[in-house]
């Protein structure tokens, strides 16, 4: 008998791995992009393998447990089967009772960011790029440490928070600046990134509790070039595994299938793959022009390190 077990990722959407060489924990996220299946690799140690390699203890306790539970479950329901109630009317009567349950489940959760920054502290030191991705859930979390881990935040060239246009997000947003603000980062390393915006409406008039704040507190820059517009292609390839970019480049000729195909439901399908395509082809500029306007690079020449420098 095969049972099949899904471990779900965390809150952000995050999986935890577990070196099987070093044995150091680490959170991932799948569906990001890279095509196929990917191996995975340890931060820690650089140790590379398939992703099967990397269950963390915890997961393979709770994939034995369901397992577990579902065959002694199935076993426990065989054995219902065979109950009976003695007869009263024989001088001798056996009758069969089974009582019991199914084994229990081992459930656990992903480890918390606190467990997590003095390794990260450490590994920082290790590596010349990486890009480091905090959870929206884990936020308040890391600021609380930062404050902890004094001067921490001299580990990081810049910090880019994005920001969506609900007012309670905004304020969230706010506080998160403050907070930076509050350790000591510079406003020229704190970069904002507007996302989820509605072309149908004025930026400026969207996130006006935010751009107001900075008006007057000025803890961070605020490019509004550096923009990220609603657009269906995101929950399109969500979980995909699908590449933006490589979406954008393909030049299969759908129209041309959609006329050979056979049936409808082939039609509909090759249809979808044409609209995500030229989703996607409108899209990838506006992520290139965001980036571009990040200017990330003035933090390898040092630019962003002279008083005064332009946001």
């Amino acid at each position: 008998m095969e049972v099949s077990v899904k471990i779900e990722p965390d809150a952000d959407g995050y999986t935890g791995r577990e070196c099987p060489t070093c044995e150091k924990y680490f959170k991932i996220k799948f569906g990001t992009g890279l095509p196929g299946s990917p191996p995975c690799h340890c931060p820690y140690c650089n140790h590379t393998g398939p992703q099967t390699e990397f269950w963390t203890k915890q997961q393979i306790e709770y994939a034995q447990s369901v397992a577990m539970h579902q065959l002694s479950g199935q076993f426990l329901k065989e054995l219902k089967k065979l109950e009976r109630r003695p007869d009263p009317r024989a001088m001798i009567s056996i009758g069969i009772t089974v009582k019991g349950s199914p084994t229990p489940i081992a459930y656990y959760r992903e480890e918390e960011l606190e467990e997590r920054v003095g390794e990260l502290q450490e590994y920082l030191q290790a590596v010349d790029d990486v890009v480091v991705d905090i959870g929206a859930s884990n936020v308040e979390e890391l600021m609380r440490l930062m404050h902890r881990y004094r001067e921490s935040h001299e580990e990081f060239d810049c910090f880019i928070v994005p920001t969506v246009p609900p007012p309670k997000q905004q304020q969230d947003t706010i506080a998160t600046l403050a907070d930076l603000h509050a350790v000591g980062v510079q406003p020229n390393r704190i970069q904002i990134i507007f996302n989820m915006v509605d072309d149908r409406e004025p930026l400026e008039r969207a996130f006006h509790i935010l751009l107001s704040f900075l008006e007057q507190k000025p803890i961070a820059s605020a490019n509004t070039d550096c923009r990220v517009g609603i657009n269906e292609v995101y929950a399109r390839v969500s979980g995909m595994g699908a590449d933006l970019a490589e979406i954008a480049r393909d030049e299969t000729d759908y129209k041309r299938l959609i006329a050979r195909a056979g049936d409808r439901q082939e039609k509909m399908a090759l249809g979808q793959k044409l609209a995500t395509r030229r989703l996607a082809r409108g899209v990838v500029p506006e992520l290139d022009a965001c980036f571009a306007a990040l200017r990330l690079g003035r933090f390898v020449t040092g630019e962003a390190d002279v008083v005064g420098a332009a946001p």
